[in-house]
């Protein structure tokens, strides 16, 4: 018995050790103040990168959330938006925009989209391409492959929201809410 447990004990620790060693899930949640009087006022937000399966494949998927103050008439608004703004590269711009969108598409029934699109706005990923995308009431989420984008060696993404939609059909005026609303405009990681 004596010897046994002798084995397992080195097997133990090194285990303890791996699993401390670990890096932790990448996530960041914030709360934002009820600051506009918008339908679309940002309240609480937050991204995480898991380790999942995509189409069979081991993956790091990258996951947004967002709760609103009030739940979102989507399908009254003109031309609403939730927009991710991601800078991959660490010179405070903008490189790649995640959009939660209404759009009718001609022959699609779905009147809800998320789309990944590059610096020049070109779509990388399409809504069938996103993993876990919802939309109801007053909370939305959205979640892709990190691979998708072209990321710095150190792999860190920053990112902010801001959601809008058109007072007016003609969409001359929006209503905008920013989060955060203080520098620096990105949050810190992803």
């Amino acid at each position: 018995m004596r010897r046994t447990a002798t084995r397992v004990l080195p097997v133990i620790v090194v285990l303890a050790t791996l699993a401390v060693a670990a890096p932790a899930h990448a996530a960041y949640s914030a709360t934002d103040p009820r600051d506009t009087d918008t339908r679309m006022d940002l309240r609480t937000l937050s991204s995480r990168i898991v380790h999942g399966s995509i189409g069979g494949h081991p993956a790091k998927i990258v996951r947004f959330r967002v709760v609103f103050d009030k739940s979102v008439p989507w399908a009254n608004l003109h031309n609403p938006d939730l927009l991710f703004a991601m800078d991959t590269k660490s010179d405070a711009t903008a490189d790649y925009r995640l959009d939660i969108v209404r759009r009718v598409v001609p022959g699609d029934s779905q009147k809800m989209h998320c789309e990944l699109r590059d610096a020049s706005l070109q779509v990388v990923l399409t809504t069938d391409d996103m993993v876990g995308f919802s939309v109801a009431g007053k909370t939305a989420t959205c979640g892709f492959r990190k691979s998708a984008m072209t990321v710095r060696p150190s792999g860190v993404v920053r990112w902010a929201v801001q959601s809008h939609y058109a007072a007016d059909a003609q969409g001359t005026d929006f209503r905008i809410d920013d989060a955060p609303g203080v520098d620096p405009f990105f949050y810190p990681h992803l």
